[in-house]
């Protein structure tokens, strides 16, 4: 049973929510690179993302009709995996605990 006190807690600064890929500057940042001239390839490789997360950035019209395309296939059901996310949020709890103990 996970501690209510981890639970109640929320992580309030985005640097240090590790579940965000990108801040919302970096995006900024993303975009106005892009604009300018530079690769999506170099920028997925400074920003340590993939080139379809980049994509998503720079052409948000991608990124709504891969969701469309998606929620036909059958949305996340398809690609969820009770073991897999048991493990992702045990993960994301011990972070909240230790940014709670840095906290006190």
């Amino acid at each position: 049973m996970p501690n209510k006190r981890i639970e109640a807690f929320r992580v309030a600064d985005p640097e240090k929510d590790k579940r965000v890929k990108l801040l919302p500057e970096d995006k900024e940042e993303i975009r106005r690179r892009h604009e300018a001239g530079e690769g999506i390839r170099p920028l997925a490789r400074s920003y340590k993302v993939s080139r379809r997360t980049i994509q998503f950035v720079c052409y948000p019209e991608r990124l709504e009709r891969n969701k469309e395309v998606r929620k036909d296939r059958g949305g996340w059901r398809q690609y969820y995996d009770n073991k897999k996310h048991a493990k992702y949020i045990a993960k994301h709890r011990k972070h909240k605990s230790e940014l709670l103990e840095q906290q006190t």
